[in-house]
């Protein structure tokens, strides 16, 4: 898993869990998965407007992430 990880895999920071907790690890799979997705659609995309929304909604994505594993440690 170290020697490769999708867009969406690092973007998610699945590598890093220091406690080894599963609902982490799951949290950020999921959201790695949605990541991926989003980043396959905008780089096949010729539509501009399109790649701004995937563009948009990755940062998004990344930033909820965040909520939901921070949410798991109160």
């Amino acid at each position: 898993m170290e020697d490769y990880l999708s867009f969406g895999e690092r973007e998610a920071g699945v590598s890093f869990n220091p406690a080894q907790r599963e609902d982490v690890a799951f949290v950020k799979s999921k959201y790695a998965e949605i990541i991926d997705f989003l980043y396959k659609v905008r780089k096949e995309s010729k539509s501009e407007d399109q790649k701004r929304w995937c563009f948009i909604a990755i940062t998004d994505a990344a930033k909820a992430k965040m909520a939901a594993v921070e949410s798991l440690f109160r």
